[in-house]
């Protein structure tokens, strides 16, 4: 046992010092991230909002001036989150704690390897080489930017329970601790990312069904379920605030729209996994990877899937076991086959991931992930038919010498050909990262803590298409790089926030500004490489009513306007509405609605008050019924309003709105002739609020304007 202790931690250690050196880790500082583009800086925001409010569902310094909610967009990650807050209470660098984490998926990816490997009957030696190997897959070099995924730990756990559940018999007991233990493992290893959790789904599910008609006994299929359930416990756990938020919340548009056909474009293709890594440290090799990318449809990011010629011929090994049939077949080999065989089924492009996308959800569009999975059961079987086939010399010290040297001959070899040639994408990192955090400091000097800036131009988030020379999450690095600052960048899209912001640029850029201004935004920065002429002109436009620029950042890509100057100070906050809970249909949902049908008897509303105080407000609302109906308003605990009322109606009220969104309550009944409650009607329909700042009379005259122009779906009494 401490043996096995001692060699799973070397391993993790080599891992760890191996990529360190690939990376060149020691030639830079450590708060250096390594992968600082594209989706890294998305994760690079989730890693900088855990640290500094503790969890990452909700980050006040994004989104301005009503913070990003992550709710509606899903993610089963927790365990991937809680390692993250440990690395934080040592370190408030995104940087840092990003290539922390990263560094470390080595580690628990070799001592995860090592001790499945064990536990399916390898030997130490063995098992060392296959942890090493599993660790140091091109897949994990790959992945440095889609952070979670290179974290992948949780894989030899998953396969050991299937496995196990495979192999379980009517006899084959364990102790309540046992059980304990190995369910809190499980969901564990749940809390990795709901891809992840899905193959470990099916490989654990056909696991069940195989062993039960294989042994003809139910302790397998009994095994599968309550496996099955922990899984579907702690991803639901995981995703819990998301799903509430999600019931909660209606969006004006599909935020993570995904079409059934993305699975054939991100499926897997055997010719990728037996390919060299597109990064191969020989030359020629890594051509052959090229003409394949350059001349193959379809090469996306399941250029990802090389496993390795030692995994692939183990991988080659496991079908053909499979599928022939030789006398006394070792049964732990064959399960392993079956595995690998149904995990290749369900990713090939056309497969069994096809016929999902297309009859039961669309959302786990890159089946090509399961790669690293066929890497970790192909390297079980290459090693274990090694380890058997090394059992037949007889003589102990040639046996020995014998597995020694195939031990460090297939390392030696596995590591050179999965690894990538070392890289200097540190030291390039190093001067876009410098730049940035160069041009963060020049604004906060510019600008007192607690300030807002409102990012231009417009950009959705969390995924969009790039913008000229700015990648589609570019500007996520004023955020990074800054502390006490609020950014209009990263409001959740399709969400209140970005309907606010939305609206915001439907205004003409003078009266936009003036608006600003009054929502309490303290200076605008323009993103130079998100626009075709580097910003020129809408800097012009800027210069006209705000005057020069405060600032230019010191590598040119921003500048900044201080809002102070404007000199329409009169102008009006912008406050808004969002539709919240309840409805089932709603028209012209983009910029906004027109009606909404409810549900049932209650829904809600969301107002949005960007202010950092509390404004007198009114709110216009339009009901549309079929019958007589009674109303309450509900905020919080306290009834604001309560009326009863006949088709059309018009609800007009006046009370202090708080900072923030504020969400009303809006609760209905039916009543009968004699004024008595009943249910209330089906078909109620709510026209688009208006509402509005009236404590001037210039707000007064804007919001009585906003009402006489706003869509009505009947004409007010």
């Amino acid at each position: 046992m401490i043996l096995d202790a001692a060699l799973a931690a070397a391993a993790a250690l080599a891992c760890v010092i191996f990529a360190a050196w690939i990376y060149r880790f020691n030639e830079v500082p450590l708060d250096v991230p390594l992968a600082y583009s594209g989706d890294a800086l998305y994760y690079g925001a989730l890693i900088k909002g855990v640290i500094e409010n503790g969890w990452y569902l909700h980050n006040p310094s994004l989104g301005a001036p009503f913070g990003l909610d992550m709710g509606p967009f899903p993610m089963s990650d927790n365990t991937h989150f809680a390692m993250l807050w440990l690395i934080g209470l040592f370190t408030d660098e995104f940087g840092s704690a990003l290539n922390v984490f990263y560094l470390t998926s080595f580690a628990t990816a070799a001592i995860s390897a090592f001790v499945s490997m064990r536990w399916m009957g390898l030997n130490r030696l063995f098992s060392l080489c296959g942890a090493i190997l599993y660790s140091l897959q091109a897949y994990h070099f790959l992945r440095g930017g889609h952070l979670f995924l290179a974290s992948y730990f949780c894989l030899p756990i998953f396969s050991a329970f299937a496995m196990g559940i495979f192999a379980a018999t009517e006899s084959s007991q364990l102790s309540t601790k046992s059980l304990l233990g190995y369910a809190l493992l499980l969901a564990v290893a749940a809390g990795c990312g709901i891809y992840y959790a899905l193959f470990a789904s099916l490989l654990i599910g056909f696991a069940a069904i195989a062993g039960s008609v294989e042994h003809g006994c139910w302790r397998p299929m009994r095994l599968g379920l309550a496996a099955g359930l922990i899984i579907l416990i702690a991803t639901t756990a995981s995703l819990a605030p998301h799903l509430q938020a999600i019931h909660d919340t209606t969006l004006d548009g599909n935020l993570t729209q995904r079409d059934a056909v993305e699975t054939e474009r991100y499926g897997l293709r055997m010719i990728q996994m037996a390919l060299p890594t597109p990064f191969h440290q020989n030359d020629s090799f890594r051509k052959q990877a090229d003409e394949y990318r350059s001349r193959a449809p379809n090469v996306t990011e399941n250029r990802t899937a090389s496993i390795g010629l030692i995994a692939f011929l183990g991988f080659m090994g496991s079908l053909i076991y499979v599928l022939q049939r030789f006398p006394a077949q070792d049964p732990t080999l064959r399960r392993l086959g079956v595995l690998n065989l149904i995990a290749f089924l369900f990713a090939t492009i056309g497969g069994f991931a096809s016929l999902f996308a297309w009859f039961a959800t669309a959302q786990f569009r890159a089946p090509n992930r399961i790669s690293i999975l066929i890497a970790f059961l192909s390297l079980c079987f290459f090693l274990l038919i090694l380890q058997n086939a090394l059992k037949k010399i007889r003589r102990g010290t040639l046996r020995h010498a014998a597995s020694f040297a195939a031990f460090l001959a297939i390392l030696a070899f596995g590591t050179w050909d999965q690894s990538l040639a070392k890289s200097n994408l540190l030291k390039s990192n190093q001067v876009i990262y410098e730049h940035d955090r160069a041009s963060a400091d020049a604004i906060m000097h510019h600008l007192s803590p607690g300030s807002r800036v409102y990012q231009l131009p417009y950009v959705p988030y969390p995924e969009a298409a790039p913008l000229h020379a700015e990648g589609h999450t570019g500007l996520m690095r004023r955020f990074l790089h800054s502390k006490g600052i609020a950014w209009s960048y990263g409001s959740m899209k399709f969400s209140a926030v970005d309907q606010w912001i939305r609206r915001m640029e439907l205004s003409p850029l003078r009266e936009r500004l003036g608006k600003l201004a009054a929502s309490d935004f303290d200076a605008v920065l323009v993103e130079r490489r998100a626009y075709a002429d580097n910003g020129k002109s809408v800097e012009a436009e800027l210069q006209d009513y705000l005057g020069p620029p405060a600032m230019t950042c010191p590598d040119q890509s921003c500048s900044l306007f201080r809002l102070k100057a404007f000199s329409e100070t009169e102008a009006s906050p912008l406050l808004s509405t969002a539709l919240g809970s309840g409805y089932s249909a709603w028209e012209t949902a983009n910029p906004g609605w027109r009606s909404a049908t409810l549900k049932g008897s209650r829904a809600s509303i969301q107002l949005l008050n960007p202010l950092k105080q509390t404004i007198v407000s009114r709110l216009n609302l339009d009901i549309s019924t079929p019958a007589p109906i009674g109303l309450e308003i509900w905020r919080g605990g306290e009834l604001l309003h309560s009326w009863n009322s006949h088709n059309p109606s018009s609800l007009d009220m006046t009370f202090e709105l708080a900072p923030g969104i504020n969400s009303l309550d809006l609760r209905f009944r039916g009543i009968d002739n004699d004024g008595m409650p009943i249910i209330a009607p089906a078909g109620i329909r709510l026209s688009k609020p208006v509402i509005g700042a009236v404590d001037t009379p210039l707000h007064l005259r804007e919001f009585q304007k906003q009402v006489a122009e706003a869509d009505r779906i009947f004409s007010p009494n």
